[in-house]
């Protein structure tokens, strides 16, 4: 019985540490999209992609691809080729209406 109950709180105790972690991310994803949308209200215009990544937190650009995600699906920001003039491609990002 002891062998059962240890498992079951260890299940459990790796469920809450796995529900936390969740958590913790999307709160992330959604600090660094609230930061893209911030940067690219500032710039007023399309901004590479580039530039905006680097300009996100070093330690915040692992979100980087799901806040933008997130940001394309809600409708926020576009998402375009950029045309570079021969040179390597890339994409430019564009806020959509009001900056939040």
């Amino acid at each position: 019985r002891a062998r059962e109950a240890n498992l079951f709180r260890g299940k459990a105790e790796g469920e809450r540490a796995d529900v936390a972690d969740q958590i913790k991310t999307d709160r992330a994803v959604n600090r660094v999209a609230d930061n893209i949308a911030k940067k690219l209200g500032e710039a007023a215009e399309q901004v590479s992609r580039s530039k905006i990544r680097t300009a996100i937190r070093k330690e915040d650009r692992k979100y980087f691809d799901d806040a933008e995600a997130l940001l394309l699906e809600s409708g926020r920001i576009t998402k375009s080729v950029a045309e570079n003039n021969g040179g390597p491609s890339g994409y430019v990002l564009a806020l959509i209406g009001e900056a939040s």
